[in-house]
């Protein structure tokens, strides 16, 4: 599967509900080739302005996205630090 084919597939839960989101490998909102994570983020439903910050770590060697990845929690836009981290199940879709 080419890359600019694949989407990004992440699976949590977060205070007893379920999520499932994917973002296509060419549209995340953060993937700088000198970090060793690329995000997306999604709007937490239910809530006026907190974000999901998926995140999908790399390969130190190659650079390239692994399926390993967390997500920040976060329940305001400009906060630099997230509310919390929990565990995603990541897969290239």
């Amino acid at each position: 599967m080419a890359q600019e084919d694949t989407k990004i597939q992440a699976i949590f839960e977060y205070e007893g509900v379920n999520y499932k989101y994917t973002c296509p490998y060419n549209q995340l909102d953060r993937n700088y080739d000198d970090e060793n994570y690329a995000y997306f983020l999604k709007n937490i439903p239910n809530t006026e302005c907190g974000l999901f910050e998926i995140n999908i770590q790399k390969d130190k060697e190659t650079e390239l996205m692994i399926e390993n990845g967390y997500v920040a929690i976060y329940s305001a836009p400009e906060q630099a630090a997230p509310d919390t981290i929990i565990y995603a199940s990541i897969a290239f879709v």
